[in-house]
């Protein structure tokens, strides 16, 4: 099996932006609080919440490995070498409409893997 299978963690991630007020004033405004959370490898996770609960910006911050404060770890390490092991499938209407799960996770392997590492990848 030559797919990593990485553990994902985040230990008391902050992550605050700078909110333009007028046109020469920025005005920091926290977007993720305190936020811990683990994703097991071979997993299927589903972050959910309200419009604007910082979804999005968990997982950008996921991918990075850079909130404002606090750790994200790979396997127990901090960001570094698993870089581009993430790979996410937006709610918003990017795939066709109807594909089922498993289709959406196909198609977006396709995009990213090699072709050996994509069946495994999706059937895991």
């Amino acid at each position: 099996d030559d797919i990593p299978r990485v553990q994902i963690a985040c230990s008391n991630v902050c992550h605050s932006v700078q909110v333009r007020v007028g046109c020469c004033k920025a005005l920091p405004k926290q977007i993720l609080t305190n936020i811990s959370c683990e994703f097991q490898p071979g997993t299927l996770t589903a972050l959910m919440g309200p419009s604007g609960a910082g979804k999005t910006t968990l997982l950008s911050l996921l991918r990075s490995g850079r909130p404002s404060s606090g750790e994200v770890t790979f396997n127990g390490q901090p960001h570094g070498r698993s870089r581009g092991l993430i790979r996410t499938i937006p709610q918003d209407d990017v795939l066709l409409a109807g594909l089922t799960a498993a289709e959406a996770l196909h198609f977006a392997a396709q995009l990213s893997l090699p072709r050996a590492a994509c069946a495994a990848r999706v059937a895991a």
